[in-house]
């Protein structure tokens, strides 16, 4: 399953290793690896994509761009790809200074996920 979930390319942007930071989220979605920044829909992310989940990811986060998840079937790709977004979303959270303009952008962006 491959998503533009925006927490999850957000997480990508700043590089979060969001397992490293909820490793809760290993146990119900296998490894999480990020990769780096490779083109778009280029033979090189494909095999990136490939080697990280044939050494166990079940999820990829693709920098700057996204999330690839897997699983057995498709709802069990999708229950990582959640978990993953809202672990993403987590971690983004805790970088949150607690001023209040920072917190409407929270709030905003929570809405928007909604």
């Amino acid at each position: 399953m491959h998503t533009h979930a925006p927490a999850l390319i957000a997480a990508g942007i700043r590089g979060f290793d969001i397992a490293g930071l909820l490793p809760e989220l290993r146990l119900a979605t296998s490894e999480v690896v990020l990769l780096p920044l490779l083109t778009s829909g280029s033979d090189e992310l494909g095999r990136a994509v490939g080697e990280a989940v044939a050494g166990g990811a079940g999820v990829v986060l693709l920098r700057q761009h996204g999330a690839v998840s897997v699983g057995a079937d498709v709802e069990t790709a999708a229950n990582r790809m959640e978990l993953a977004e809202l672990a993403a979303y987590a971690a983004l959270l805790s970088e949150v200074g607690g001023g209040a303009a920072e917190m409407e952008r929270v709030r905003v962006l929570a809405r928007a996920l909604e």
